[in-house]
């Protein structure tokens, strides 16, 4: 299995879910493993974290409220 990397700095991965302890636990896995993490609560959250930080990866709770499917 080959890994993303990128010489000048870990890899940044968003991760946008209303559960804190789903949130918790990605973010501690992902940065056991290396990875800078982002982390944002809503959808919102989430779009202007993408926005103003930009993120290599984003794992989305697919029902996340108030933004579920929607396209802005």
């Amino acid at each position: 299995m080959e890994h993303f990397t990128r010489s000048s700095s870990a890899v940044k991965v968003l991760i946008i879910d209303d559960e804190t302890q789903i949130r918790k636990f990605l973010d501690i896995a992902l940065r056991a493993q290396g990875y800078k993490t982002l982390l944002a609560e809503t959808g919102q959250q989430g779009l202007e974290t993408l926005a103003l930080h930009g993120a290599d990866l984003v794992i989305l709770d697919l029902f996340i409220p108030k933004i579920e499917g929607e396209v802005p």
